[in-house]
């Protein structure tokens, strides 16, 4: 009988190139294989099975703004290279190597140990509270890593910082000599530092340029000049000078927005000056109205300690001496002032339960007395 070569699952030709195609695919497939790993082996990586070391990228071209923009946006590490490579062509210039000193030297090394807790506010960056506190808004790097900031831009409010108490200005690397940072020389002590870089100097230096044409370190400086200037006519309770400044820097601010913050900030403090002081003026006159003004203080700024103590004495000392004066008055029917007293003593402390009571019982008296007439 004559075998079919198909029959019972038999290799006839076709069955036969199908055999060879998968031999075929299949020693192709070795093939590729093998020379894929003969071209991605390197001489090293056959003899010892190490991999080539990671190549560090090259450092940026100097620039001096640029490293405290690098800083400021947390890249210690490009700022580092920056400038070191920059060092070693131009060994003396002092100004980068003060900045490379905020990278490398330990903190609590460069600004003491010693220290005072902050609260940062609304508005405040490193670069201000650097320049107020260290005497140089250039300081913020070494500010951040006090408080282990990896990045000063990141700060926010209601962060408590460590402020170094014992900080007399940078010196130089021998321990003896002062280094410039920026145009000045900050060897001096902190309160000398500070006066010499007063805000109106700088200021003065800025005299009639176009805020949007300098860079970010430029901006930063008259930014943190303007923030000193104005709470110094706060700190001496001048609100009309301090709005006056307010309205300055708000007419040079940067388009960008960058100093919109700080600028929202010391507008609700300015606000809340002027309803303190409005309140101070009339406390003795017309304490109902200085309540409400105290109150418009804290609302503005929760923070107004003048206004939060105002209002506590007013309630401590003025109420009960109004209260007691009401009294009288009701006792001798004359109800209309004592309901008076009354109401500006509920505006000044709404829980005073015996002047609500008081009152209540006036407001009823009068009513019959007027029935009766």
């Amino acid at each position: 009988m004559q075998r079919n070569p198909t029959q019972y699952g038999g290799a006839g030709r076709s069955g036969l190139s199908r055999f060879a195609r998968i031999g075929g695919a299949a020693a192709l497939v070795i093939a590729i294989l093998s020379g894929c790993a003969t071209l991605t082996e390197s001489p090293a990586e056959t003899d010892s099975g190490a991999e080539s070391p990671a190549v560090e990228p090259p450092a940026e071209p100097y620039s001096y703004e640029r490293a405290f923009d690098l800083l400021f946006e947390g890249r210690a590490d490009r700022a580092e290279r920056m400038l070191e490579a920059h060092l070693q062509t131009s060994p003396g210039d002092d100004r980068a190597r003060n900045v490379l000193r905020q990278i490398q030297i330990p903190p609590e090394e460069y600004l003491g140990k010693s220290s005072f807790e902050y609260k940062v506010k609304p508005g405040e960056t490193l670069s201000v509270l650097s320049q107020r506190f260290l005497g140089s808004y250039r300081l913020f790097y070494i500010l951040a890593r006090y408080n282990n900031i990896d990045t000063p831009s990141l700060l926010r409010a209601g962060r408590v910082l460590r402020i170094p108490d014992s900080f007399t200005g940078e010196t130089g690397s021998d321990g003896t000599q002062p280094v410039p940072i920026g145009s000045r020389e900050t060897s001096l002590p902190r309160a000398a530092a500070q006066q010499k870089s007063a805000p109106e100097a700088t200021l003065a230096k800025y005299s009639g340029v176009k805020v949007d044409t300098l860079g970010r370190e430029e901006t930063a400086e008259l930014g943190a000049a303007y923030q000193q200037w104005i709470d110094e006519a706060l700190a001496r309770g001048d609100a009309g000078d301090a709005g006056k400044r307010l309205a300055e820097a708000e007419r040079r601010a940067p388009a960008d927005g960058r100093w919109n913050d700080w600028l929202q900030h010391l507008k609700r403090r300015v606000t809340a000056e002027v309803a303190y002081r409005e309140g101070i003026d009339l406390r003795k006159v017309e304490p109902a109205a200085a309540a409400q003004a105290f109150r418009r203080a804290l609302d503005a700024d929760p923070d107004h300690d003048g206004a939060r103590t105002a209002l506590a004495e007013l309630r401590r000392d003025t109420v009960p001496q109004l209260h007691e004066k009401a009294v009288i008055l009701y006792r001798n029917q004359k109800l209309d002032e004592a309901i008076d007293l009354w109401n500006q003593i509920l505006a000044i402390d709404p829980g005073f339960e015996p002047a609500r009571g008081y009152r209540t019982r006036a407001m009823e008296l009068r009513r019959r007395l007027k029935e009766l007439e």
